[in-house]
């Protein structure tokens, strides 16, 4: 089962958005790509993860190695900002 974090994504056509937002944030040598739900990371150190849900993903790049992350915010809320966003303008919308 989904998380509701990748619920959300699913529901709204918000990967893509999500996966140009992770990648803007990784370490140079780091790599991110997203095939239908299953998310893969490369570290620089090339050693590569898989994951069946994006907050597999969230919680390997909070814990992961020094370095692969170089976003000013941490993973969490980079996506968080990316669902708030379409919250936003469906409330917009609707006002």
């Amino acid at each position: 089962m989904a998380s509701p974090t990748t619920a959300l994504l699913n529901e709204h056509g918000l990967k893509r958005r999500a996966l140009a937002r992770l990648r803007g944030e990784l370490a140079p040598g780091c790599r991110l790509t997203l095939e239908g739900d299953a998310w893969t990371l490369i570290r620089r150190s090339g050693r590569g993860e898989h994951h069946a849900d994006v907050e597999g993903l969230i919680a390997s790049l909070e814990g992961g190695a020094a370095g692969d992350w170089a976003g000013a915010e941490p993973p969490r809320e980079v996506v968080a900002a990316v669902t708030a966003g379409m919250v936003a303008r469906a409330r917009d919308r609707s006002a």
